[in-house]
């Protein structure tokens, strides 16, 4: 039966091969020019505007909030929308002006209308765009880089949410002026205890999925530990499983998005490949939206044969949607934005807003760069930016900064040392396992149990019966999915990812928890570096580029001393002199 799966993977792949053999063409990496009827300034990454419009305002299938819920709904302690565009900013994320053709409503960027269930209510749910999109303001002049890690406080978003849907439905006040938008001001008493109820019973979901979520301190501003929640997601709420919640405590700044097409494995410790004939990208981004708010209906299929030993190719495929699970996931856009990504470039450092390069400065730091750094960080022409790579893994013992992420997915998917679960809506049944064999293996019947592959096991199962859940749509993604990547090595699971540096100046803080607030103050010895800082500011430094991270701009208080936010290790810049860090920073920008 492993053939079977190994034949369908050929075809997907020789399709796409076929389907993308073109060469990336370039890019004139203009300066940084105003967005034609925007309020910010732009940067060429390869995209045109209305691909820059799609990955902001597609849907992806995520329910967060019934989409006229979110348009009226106020903060918990005033009569300000949520929504309004100054909460937006101190939210950290992005307010967009309306467009007719993709955000009627002026949304912020990353939020999408998304389509309606079986009942008829039309969901609103985030976007790859939500995390992925940051606003730098360079020289006073505010500027979108599209792919960059956004400011964004999700921890904080969700939770005023909560508070303003229980506010709402508890005080008669705000209840009428709010059911009057949703409803109408002549709505039936009927309608309106419909609305209350659906408000209490979604108020309690996001309460619970929040909660159970919630690691011992903040994540504040451009973090979130989304590898936890997903796991939470999946094998709690939607296999209907309480006591398989964790604490998601190990947040992470999130990654740039460009050159991740084309990286053999993705996420800080490489978790997710980009191989499988198409299925990799495909596999991790239906991920994604499970983890932000995604509905999945889990059947159980104890007892079914799923695949017989006479079955041919053509009967797999026929029977494959009866295994499979319905869900929101919209399939076929999470095919168009992974296309969008792999079209994705870094962006330059624009010389009409910044300080240019020292040319001479630069040159010394590219010495010290191939002479330190390239070992690990590999250099990529702007040229070749389309060519698919294989990135470094470093193990943590040797890189030496914090494991807690790196730790809390061994916990997630080690077979011998990990953390038992109970699986169940999927008890007794067996794991789905694209390229596997005929059954996966059965999965654990009750907490305690002896895991197959804790809570990892789980999440492949789920995710691969959404795909089968539509097969012609899942298809279709994983041609716009594909990518040319292809791990070659094994590599220790307990490593972080180093990757190619391109457009490195636009994405701090760094390290991969985001403990470090500048690109100079990263190659300090690690004793010599802030254990306090402030994330929030958009005002850029050029000199040691990062943003200002002094207390007088507010923000998140950065604490390195917690557990999950230490800033040690990677100390391989400690033994240059200042000159020497300046020069390499020099360098950086020119990436």
């Amino acid at each position: 039966m492993r053939s079977r799966w190994h034949a369908l993977a050929l075809l997907l792949a020789g399709a796409v091969t076929l389907s993308n053999c073109s060469v990336w063409s370039g890019d004139d990496y203009a300066d940084a020019r105003p967005a034609e009827g925007l309020p910010w300034w732009e940067v060429s990454q390869g995209w045109s505007d209305t691909q820059r419009k799609q990955f902001w305002f597609m849907d992806q299938g995520s329910r967060l909030l019934p989409y006229d819920w979110f348009l009226h709904l106020e903060l918990e302690d005033s009569t300000q929308l949520l929504r309004a565009d100054a909460n937006i900013e101190r939210l950290g994320y992005i307010p967009a002006p309306a467009d007719p053709t993709w955000n009627p409503d002026g949304l912020p960027i990353g939020l999408a209308k998304g389509g309606a269930d079986t009942e008829g209510t039309v969901w609103l749910g985030p976007t790859c765009a939500l995390c992925h999109v940051n606003r730098i303001a360079l020289d006073g002049k505010p500027t979108l880089i599209d792919g960059a890690p956004t400011l964004g406080d999700f921890e904080t978003f969700n939770q005023q949410i909560i508070d303003a849907l229980l506010m709402t439905w508890t005080t008669a006040e705000k209840f009428d002026r709010f059911a009057g938008k949703v409803l109408g001001d002549n709505a039936s008493s009927a309608a309106r205890a419909e609305l209350m109820g659906k408000m209490q019973l979604q108020t309690q979901v996001l309460a619970i999925k929040q909660e159970q979520n919630r690691g011992p301190y903040p994540y504040g501003h451009g973090r979130v530990d989304a590898i936890g929640a997903i796991f939470n997601q999946v094998t709690a709420q939607i296999l209907k499983a309480p006591d398989n919640w964790r604490p998601a405590d190990a947040p992470v700044s999130y990654p740039f998005l460009w050159g991740a097409s084309q990286s053999s494995v993705v996420q800080w410790t490489g978790l997710a490949p980009n191989d499988r004939a198409g299925f990799g990208p495909l596999m991790r981004n239906v991920g994604e939206v499970i983890g932000v708010f995604g509905v999945v209906e889990v059947v159980n299929r104890s007892g079914d044969a799923y695949l017989r030993a006479e079955d041919t190719l053509e009967d797999h495929l026929r029977n494959a949607s009866r295994f499979g699970y319905r869900s929101s996931v919209n399939m076929e856009n999470l095919g168009r934005l992974e296309k969008l990504v792999r079209r994705l470039r870094a962006p330059r450092w624009p010389a009409n807003l910044l300080p240019a390069p020292d040319p001479a400065k630069a040159a010394r730091g590219e010495a010290i760069y191939r002479a330190r750094c390239i070992a690990c960080h590999a250099l990529v022409a702007r040229r070749d930016q389309y060519k698919s790579y294989e990135p470094v893994m470093i193990e943590v013992a040797k890189v030496g900064t914090d494991p807690k992420v790196a730790d809390n997915f061994l916990l997630a998917t080690n077979t011998r040392t990990g953390q038992p679960w109970a699986s169940g809506k999927l008890e007794g049944t067996h794991a789905y396992v694209i390229g596997g064999d005929r059954y996966g293996p059965e999965l654990p019947t009750r907490a305690g149990s002896q895991p197959i592959s804790p809570r990892g096991s789980a999440l492949v199962t789920v995710g691969t019966g959404v795909l089968l859940g539509h097969p012609p749509a899942a298809v279709k993604a994983a041609f716009q999915s594909y990518s040319r990547a292809r791990a070659e090595k094994t590599f220790n699971p307990r490593s972080y990812k180093a990757r190619p540096l391109n457009g490195i100046w636009a994405t701090a803080p760094y390290l991969h928890n985001g403990s470090v607030p500048n690109l100079f103050e990263l190659l300090l010895a690690p004793e010599h570096r802030a254990t306090r800082f402030y994330v929030g500011s958009r005002e850029f430094d050029p000199i040691k580029v990062g943003y200002r991270s002094d207390a007088g701009t507010g923000g998140f208080e950065f604490d390195t001393r917690l557990a999950g936010n230490h800033n040690g290790g990677h100390p391989y810049g400690s033994g240059l002199t200042d000159a020497e860090k300046f020069d390499l920073v020099e360098f950086l920008k020119t990436l």
